[in-house]
């Protein structure tokens, strides 16, 4: 080859290589066959035996850490809650501290009456227990429960419970609430006499009686002009049922 043998040819370029020439005469072909002889560039033994065991070091299966061993946690407690007094329409915040705080097992449910409390867009919970990001940390030694009632009603009245469970046990605070008469509410009637003609107006009313269907002849002919002011009908013939 010129420019003398490329010794870094691979083996797989061995073969016969045909050269062609053509024109509008003919052509003309030339082979020649073209040997690779493999060098000995790959080595399979090693030559740095220190390097070597540094890599079967490293690439070597590693044992599964051992798993640190589970936080026992102990029974939850709750401190007490205080009862409190309203009038209709004022909010109402109950407040309570519950441990442990990081028991992942932890529950923390309101009970109203011995009830679980029901959803309600005037009903506002809070369960703070700290909060970890990439940059900020923030933790209690305590969790802060509360609940938090935007605006009373009468039937807001009871007994209400808050509940801490885990697998070690359970612990509850109660606290009552007692919610009064708002005094600018007026639920009294004012003007007897007016509220007696509103119940009046009110009251349902009977459905009326159904006219009873009224029973037609059969028809007869008529031909009487003067039955229609229109002259395009003048003297022409009608057909109905005349009462």
């Amino acid at each position: 080859m010129p420019g003398g043998a490329d010794k870094r040819q691979p083996a797989y370029d061995a073969g016969t290589y045909t050269c062609v020439a053509r024109n509008e005469l003919g052509e003309a072909q030339t082979e020649a066959s073209f040997n690779v002889i493999a060098h000995g560039t790959i080595f399979g033994d090693v030559q740095h035996e220190t390097s070597w065991q540094k890599i079967q070091e490293m690439e070597a299966p590693k044992a599964a850490p051992e798993e640190p061993a589970p936080i026992e946690y102990g029974p939850p407690k709750v401190e007490a809650l205080n009862s409190l007094e309203r009038i209709e329409g004022q909010p109402a915040h109950f407040e309570t501290r519950v441990t442990p705080v990081n028991d992942p097992r932890l529950q923390v449910q309101w009970l109203k009456d011995g009830q679980p409390l029901q959803n309600s867009n005037r009903f506002s919970h809070t369960y703070d227990f700290g909060f970890n990001s990439n940059r900020f940390s923030h933790t209690y030694d305590f969790g802060l429960v509360a609940l938090d009632i935007a605006y009373l009603l009468p039937n807001d009245t009871g007994v209400y419970t808050v509940v801490a469970r885990n697998d070690h046990g359970e612990d509850m605070a109660q606290a009552n609430l007692t919610v009064g008469d708002n005094p600018n509410i007026i639920s009294d009637v004012q003007h007897e006499t007016s509220w007696q003609k509103i119940q009046i107006i009110e009251a349902p009313k009977a459905a009326p009686e159904e006219a009873p269907d009224v029973e037609h002849g059969p028809p007869r002919r008529c031909t009487n002009p003067s039955m229609t002011r229109d002259s395009r009908f003048s003297g022409s013939t009608m057909v109905g049922p005349w009462l």
